[in-house]
């Protein structure tokens, strides 16, 4: 039987996670689904964990995973890998420390049957455990859509507008990124891969339903607190502002995700090495304004950045305290 989804899971320190993803998957999985797990150097027990419970899966089930194992290289090397291994019809993308919902096979499978769009964009909850066990669950979508829709200039300076740039919320025909790759090295991948691909595409179908569970984890690599993580950042906020402006001259609806990750960047900037830090760094970027256009702001917070640039930043932490 043809393989029709391909679900690529880059896995590096999920010891007390990978079990609950897993499971997720395996009670849903289908002969038509492959899920291609990338370990990227583990150093803790996740690889033991996962192959013990593959071993342990009903063989019908167990040869629907695929694992290969990389030095450490980060999850897009890892997510590319799986990009070159995938073989199924439509690709999602699962981070490790997540869940699926029982549904999430089901209703993606409704959609490909039933109108085969070029990329899906699915519900979320994202949930945070507390200290008692218990969850703060909250929704995550894209827009407030529900169907297929053409995928207009007005629909993608909607989305652009947005920012939602979560790559396990999308699910995307193959043959649409078959030359696509993440970059490697930085954060903030998935807004570069997934700007550029709403760019190329004709259609989108917005799913009602909350099929993915986002772990809100403190312990993740984008909200680490050494200095050598905060350096990253830094210099991850720096290549994307730098490829969106870039990317303006190709195209004007980059200016809205270069304003968002200016603001963005600015603000986490003030956080973590105070306001004078984060007045340079505006400046230093001040000159590329000329080239975004203003009218494709549609978020009133967005305009009012670009306009007033850090003296709206600087209002805004002394309104809110």
């Amino acid at each position: 039987m043809s393989v029709k989804l391909s679900l690529i899971i880059p896995m590096y320190n999920v010891e007390s996670y990978i079990s609950e993803c897993i499971n997720s998957i395996q009670y849903q999985i289908t002969d038509e689904v492959e899920v291609i797990i990338i370990d990227d150097g583990s150093t803790d027990n996740s690889k033991k964990i996962l192959d013990e419970l593959i071993f342990n899966l009903p063989k019908n089930k167990a040869k629907q995973f695929k694992v290969f194992s990389q030095k450490n290289q980060g999850q897009s090397a890892a997510r590319n890998k799986a990009l070159n291994i995938a073989c199924g019809e439509y690709v999602g993308f699962i981070d490790s420390d997540d869940i699926l919902d029982g549904n999430y096979i089901k209703e993606l499978f409704r959609i490909i049957n039933g109108y085969e769009p070029d990329i899906i964009s699915i519900r979320a909850a994202s949930f945070k455990k507390l200290i008692n066990d218990q969850a703060v669950i909250s929704e995550m979508k894209l827009l407030d859509k529900v169907g297929l829709y053409d995928l207009t200039d007005e629909l993608k300076i909607e989305i652009f507008n947005r920012h939602y740039w979560y790559i396990w919320s999308y699910i995307v025909k193959r043959s649409i990124i078959r030359n696509n790759r993440f970059i490697s090295g930085i954060y903030f991948e998935d807004a570069v891969f997934l700007s550029s691909l709403v760019l190329r595409l004709d259609n989108i179908y917005f799913s009602d339903k909350k099929i993915y569970n986002y772990r809100y984890n403190m312990n993740g690599s984008l909200l680490s607190a050494s200095s050598k993580n905060v350096q990253k950042n830094i210099d991850s906020y720096k290549f994307i502002i730098n490829y969106f402006y870039n990317e303006i001259r190709n195209n004007n609806f980059y200016s809205i995700p270069y304003v968002i990750s200016l603001q963005t960047y600015l603000a986490y900037l003030k956080d973590k090495k105070g306001i004078f830090a984060m007045i340079k760094a505006y400046y230093e970027f001040f000159d590329y304004h000329k080239y975004v256009n203003k009218k494709l702001l549609l978020n009133r917070g967005n305009f009012l950045f670009y306009k007033f640039g850090v003296f709206f930043l600087i209002f805004l932490s002394i309104f809110r305290k």
